[in-house]
């Protein structure tokens, strides 16, 4: 016969049942104050958001290309630069900086409400204000409209643009693009004109090194017509002779990681790859009113709840006429007339 165990099912204690009916019953005393605050909360959010301004967003999606520099070929050439591969995060930090929004907040886009193109500083910033002041205006707002995501799997970046106007939107992520290529291009160019001076050096003194063992070489087999015969000459000359082919081999490398530099100069390949060009969006961006409404409704919920926790409290308490109660209406008396004594004696006068 087996025994089955029952497990025992512990009614709420009294004041567990009188707590939870004490919080329905403040809910439907304070019900009216409740719903109202939170309609109201609701409503000014949603009258917000409803009236504000119509925006439009932009989508690109761009990769990032892997280079090394020139001068990173062998033994050390680099002048400690790295190569031009950047990092995916590289730019998405890069489409938010000064070296990105400066040119771009002084182009000039089209808007459907200007007869004539104007800048974004003209567009976000106005014209009350020093230039420096308003272009870094103009990039805050710009900086803010921008958004970038990147791929954990792809490195794919994703870039948002909002703006005021699909075709203005689309305009400014492409005018980003172009100025993420502009970038990219003058700093390739800095670097492989620094690599290239680097190398010219440094093929002059290695072409020297070079003469100078091939001297040592030519001028110990002159004076050594006979070397057969000695162990000591044979391996004099072994050690010079490899001195010169290992000269000559640096300078063979410095001399191409030379002629990379040059290349690099003049080429304008792109390091960025354009998966998916920015097009004008054909519907606004969507205003959550909704999900907005509802949090406001909580929001406003939990004030008023906090306000009849108030209320009914001081009710408490001045029912009880306790000594604290009496404190308190004596010091809130005294805190009103000081506060509203100066106006009294305005009025007055």
């Amino acid at each position: 016969m087996h025994n089955s165990y029952v497990v025992p099912v512990t009614e709420p204690s009294p004041e567990e049942r009188v707590s939870f009916l004490g919080l329905v019953n403040f809910l439907f005393r304070n019900l009216v104050l409740l719903v109202l605050v939170g309609a109201a909360f609701a409503l000014i959010l949603v009258a917000r958001r409803a009236t504000s301004p119509v925006s439009y967003t932009a989508f690109t999606t761009f990769s990032t290309g892997q280079e090394e520099s020139p001068g990173k070929l062998l033994l050390g050439l680099s002048l400690g630069g790295g190569g031009s591969a950047r990092s995916p995060q590289f730019y998405a930090d890069l489409v938010k900086s000064s070296a990105i929004l400066g040119p771009l907040v002084e182009s000039k886009f089209q808007v459907s409400r200007r007869p004539e193109p104007v800048t974004l500083i003209d567009l976000y910033a106005g014209n009350k204000g020093s230039a420096q002041a308003l272009k870094e205006a103009a990039m805050g707002t710009v900086a803010g409209r921008v958004q970038t995501k990147i791929s954990p799997l792809t490195s794919v970046i994703t870039m948002r643009v909002t703006a005021s106007e699909p075709k203005l939107a689309s305009d400014i992520a492409r005018r980003l693009l172009a100025e993420i290529d502009l970038f990219n291009t003058r700093t390739r160019k800095a670097q492989s004109t620094a690599e290239r001076a680097f190398s010219e050096e440094r093929l002059l003194d290695i072409q020297r090194d070079v003469r100078m063992s091939e001297d040592r070489l030519r001028g110990f087999l002159e004076r050594n017509r006979e070397i057969s015969l000695s162990p000591s000459l044979v391996l004099e000359k072994e050690r010079l002779n490899t001195d010169v082919i290992a000269r000559r081999q640096l300078y063979t490398t410095v001399l191409i990681a030379y002629e990379r530099a040059k290349m690099e100069e003049v080429r304008e390949n792109p390091l960025v790859t354009i998966i998916s060009e920015p097009m004008p969006p054909l519907q606004p961006d969507a205003k959550g009113i909704i999900r907005l409404a509802v949090l406001g409704f909580f929001a406003g919920f939990l004030l008023a709840m906090v306000i009849a926790l108030w209320k009914e409290y001081l009710q408490n308490i001045s029912r009880q006429s306790s000594p604290e109660f009496k404190e308190f209406s004596s010091l809130r008396e005294n805190a009103v007339k000081r506060v509203f004594r100066p106006f009294r004696s305005l009025r007055r006068s």
